[in-house]
């Protein structure tokens, strides 16, 4: 861009300066030969072969510009190809994100499960619970049976998984919209795309609850989660806004400290 407006620039100058230094020439050159006899012609019209000369050379120098000009252009109307090309590839990858993070909440949505408490001397009494409010009830199934020792975690995410039917389709959804962001390629440089990425992940994160988190927190912790999940979790800072209370403390030693700051 910067060699399209110097040339651009100076083309003019470089025109003008042309017909300025014809005009000399062919002034001196008309001057010169006012005088000349008629046997002197010959040899005086050997200076107008120089003058052509002169021009053709003037002519090619154009044509150099020329071409110069109109391969700065092709360089421009391919970098504005390049750049056309990346944006439709970004509008195409947050078309695909937040299609997915529409299909999550529509997974929220459908998600229902039950339970049914027995009182003294009345009928049991059955409960329904739809949405978010279904994966606390969920949630609280590991709690339950961790009784706040760690030692307990393998034998209360057993009783957990039981109901993966019901949530295993949203956890895979999150880690797919994880994965996805993580694969995509917005820029070569490393760094910058990696803000980029985490952008993407923070409104993941923002899309969760605290016991969404917590679940996250036990789930990815288990065989099923840690060699894909757990890593993602770590690179995206994703507990940054975990609520410790639904927590074991004491087992925030098994991430890496990245999965509770942000950097």
């Amino acid at each position: 861009m910067n060699n399209k407006k110097w040339l651009t620039k100076n083309l003019w100058r470089f025109v003008s300066l042309s017909l300025i230094f014809i005009f000399i020439v062919i002034a001196i050159t008309l001057l010169l030969g006012y005088n000349v006899n008629y046997e002197q012609r010959g040899t005086f019209g050997d200076m107008f072969g120089f003058a052509n000369a002169l021009f053709t050379g003037l002519s090619f120098v154009g044509l150099i510009v020329t071409i110069l000009l109109q391969s700065q252009e092709i360089k421009n109307t391919k970098e504005e190809v390049e750049k056309q090309g990346k944006f439709i590839k970004l509008q195409q990858f947050e078309n695909i994100l937040f299609q997915r993070l529409a299909l999550l909440n529509q997974i929220i949505n459908d998600i229902e499960t039950t339970s049914t408490t027995n009182p003294p001397n009345k009928p049991p009494v059955k409960t329904v619970y739809k949405g978010r409010a279904a994966l606390v009830n969920l949630f609280n199934i590991i709690p339950t049976h961790i009784q706040g020792n760690q030692d307990n975690f393998d034998h209360a995410y057993k009783i957990f998984y039981k109901f993966n039917y019901i949530f295993g389709h949203y956890f895979r959804n999150i880690f797919l919209i994880l994965k996805t962001i993580d694969e995509e390629e917005f820029t070569a440089d490393y760094k910058r795309n990696y803000l980029i990425q985490k952008k993407y992940a923070e409104i993941i994160r923002s899309q969760l609850s605290e016991h969404e988190l917590a679940i996250l927190f036990y789930s990815s912790l288990h065989e099923l989660g840690i060699k894909e999940f757990k890593p993602l979790i770590e690179k995206y800072h994703l507990f940054f806004y975990i609520n410790n209370q639904y927590i074991l403390e004491e087992m925030k030693d098994r991430y890496n400290e990245s999965a509770f700051i942000e950097s």
